[in-house]
């Protein structure tokens, strides 16, 4: 079962529903018989399946259940790809907000994202966790998250080309008046090096041996959302959680909505214009509410 979402978009009202539908785009998968699938399921090629359907969905969780349910007997196992299109019961409620609060990054992690601001942005940080207003109200520097490489077939309307993510950046850096851009990314270290030559002032984060063997690629994209947390200007990628969670951090540090809520412009827009794609949409932070209650709008809802 394929998630997606409707191509049509959310419509007027946000309500839950799930239809099969024609795949939007590419996927891993290609029907080899009559009664079998095979694709490349978390890094295994030998995998094969006696169905597959995109599902485009909408709703929480619990719209899968009922299908499942009735399915059960006939079915042995079901691989579910996307299910992050899907919200969980409780997500974006007082409930959801107050367990994200209370995830801080580790401290050993937040030293190393803090010596590299301060050497290579011109920006000390303080000792602070992360639920706490800035100095200076965040570095004089853009934050830039551009995905590339699984992106590049799983949502190509969203990856711009490196020429297009340069034009962008520089026209930003123009408009805002800032020369430092901070760049997180998956990009290959040609990618890179092609990026700093479009864009002056470009900066990554390296993880030294020891960093990577101890932290590992986990820990090392935890620093990058730390010092992409602390930037005056973020911009990230169109559907990436990985934007979407710094997002989260920049609004527990009282960042602006202005100052946060960008992506940067895929094919299918101006690549040369950062204004001329839609922003994400922006998740208030609830303190007070009655749980078990959220249901989103076509307002305040995006897929993560």
């Amino acid at each position: 079962m394929y998630l997606q979402e409707f191509a049509e978009g959310w419509g007027e009202h946000w309500t839950e529903k799930m239809e099969d539908r024609p795949c939007i785009g590419p996927t891993m998968y290609r029907q080899i018989s009559a009664t079998q699938w095979d694709g490349y399921v978390f890094g295994r090629e030998d995998m094969r399946m006696d169905s597959f359907r995109c599902v485009s969905v909408q709703g929480l969780v619990s719209i899968l259940v009922p299908e499942l349910q009735e399915r059960k007997p006939e079915l042995r196992s079901v691989f579910v790809e996307h299910f992050e299109m899907l919200l969980h019961q409780r997500f974006a409620g007082v409930e959801f907000w107050a367990a994200r609060r209370s995830m801080v990054y580790a401290k050993p992690l937040r030293a190393i994202g803090n010596a590299f601001m301060r050497a290579h942005l011109g920006y000390d940080p303080g000792e602070g966790n992360g639920r706490m207003k800035p100095r200076e109200g965040g570095g004089a520097f853009i934050a830039v998250h551009f995905r590339r490489r699984d992106y590049l077939y799983a949502h190509p309307d969203a990856v711009p080309s490196l020429d297009g993510a340069a034009s962008q950046i520089n026209r930003l850096k123009s408009k805002l008046g800032i020369k430092r851009v901070f760049l997180a990314t998956d990009s290959s270290d040609a990618d890179k090096r092609k990026l700093r030559k479009l864009v002056k002032g470009l900066v990554w984060f390296t993880p030294s041996d020891k960093a990577l063997r101890r932290y590992g690629d986990g820990g090392i994209a935890i620093i990058d959302q730390w010092i992409a947390s602390h930037a005056k200007y973020f911009i990230g990628t169109a559907q990436s959680t990985f934007s979407f969670r710094i997002r989260e951090d920049r609004q527990f540090m009282g960042f602006s909505q202005e100052s946060t809520y960008h992506n940067l412009c895929g094919p299918t827009e101006d690549e040369n214009d950062p204004d001329s794609c839609d922003k994400p949409t922006y998740w208030r932070i609830v303190e007070q509410q009655a749980p078990g209650n959220f249901r989103p709008s076509s307002s305040e809802h995006q897929e993560l």
